[in-house]
């Protein structure tokens, strides 16, 4: 964001700073433990990213997740066929 206001690319600069904020919306409403695990799973890491007792989201919850992230821009396609562990 920094380098693109520097550049006097102000469009791209809102733009991702944009997605940043819907990826804090996303962590926020997903859980921050719960929601770097899906991401991680889906990019083929393997575990749970949370410390005990935050358990991992439901499979059914972690692609809405995944598919919230993917129509927000905010990451490009990244299921695998898993889900989180």
């Amino acid at each position: 964001i920094d380098r693109a206001c520097e550049q006097g690319l102000y469009e791209q600069a809102a733009d991702a700073q944009n997605r940043l904020c819907y990826l804090h919306s996303m962590l926020v409403e997903f859980g921050v433990f719960e929601a770097a695990t899906a991401i991680l799973n889906a990019r083929g890491v393997p575990g749970r990213m949370a410390p005990k007792p935050i358990g991992a989201l439901p499979v059914d919850r972690a692609r809405e997740l995944l598919d919230r992230l993917e129509a927000g821009g905010v990451v490009g396609r990244i299921h695998t066929g898993g889900h989180a562990s």
